[in-house]
């Protein structure tokens, strides 16, 4: 599987993962797991394209435009579903989840490192970031653990595990839906093993005007 697959994929389980609050009727437990699976493999991308980019400074630049210009249709979208609350949109997180990579990459010291990190980590929770800290560590992990596979299947199904046991506790042993959303989002690391490594078909700006113009649209329908 290509990263063009991979990005055909996420953007589908996205769409499954949304399009319940929009359609109430489509908020049944297959797309509920098909949905939880989106946000790992978008996560596994931005790692991707972070090691792949021959420009950093056009490729931040871009996201960081697509970060603001989704804010706007993101926050109409969660309004469909949830409080006015004031949330950033998952492009920032991914912005807070490339700066911990810079700063892995960085030639300073192990303690400095670690510091900012976590800065970095404890900001996604201040900023309300979309996935919060949660979202931060999984880009960070994947990166990582981006040339071994059993260590990266390994510590991300872990990480996936303690967040939904500390999202709803006890409950993880009788709730089916939790249970059926961790499974899905485990399950995108089945998706991931199929990766070739190989770009396939280029679609470098499909997802800048998908991920905000499908959440815009989903908003605009609610309001139907």
């Amino acid at each position: 599987m290509t990263v063009f697959w991979l990005k055909i994929v996420a953007c589908i389980t996205m769409v499954c993962d949304h399009i319940k609050y929009v359609f109430p009727v489509l908020n049944t437990e297959i797309m509920e797991f098909l949905g939880r699976m989106s946000f790992p493999l978008f996560a596994f991308l931005i790692v991707e394209s972070y090691t792949h980019t021959k420009n950093f400074k056009k490729y931040i630049t871009r996201l960081i435009i697509l970060a603001i210009v989704s804010q706007i249709p993101f926050m109409r979208f969660r309004s469909v579903y949830l409080s006015q609350k004031m949330y950033l949109d998952v492009i920032f997180t991914f912005i807070l989840g490339i700066a911990g990579m810079v700063v892995l990459d960085k030639k300073w010291n192990n303690f400095i490192k670690v510091l900012i990190i976590t800065i970095i980590i404890i900001l996604a929770d201040v900023l309300n970031v979309d996935y919060n800290s949660y979202g931060v560590i999984m880009v960070l992990l994947f990166y990582v653990t981006r040339n071994n596979k059993v260590a990266r299947n390994i510590f991300i199904t872990v990480l996936m595990t303690a967040f939904y046991i500390k999202s709803y506790k006890y409950a993880m042993l009788t709730n089916r839906l939790a249970i059926i959303s961790m499974m899905g989002t485990i399950s995108s690391l089945f998706v991931i093993s199929l990766y070739n490594g190989e770009e396939g078909r280029k679609i470098k700006y499909f997802y800048y005007i998908f991920y905000p113009a499908h959440l815009l649209i989903f908003y605009l329908i609610s309001l139907i």
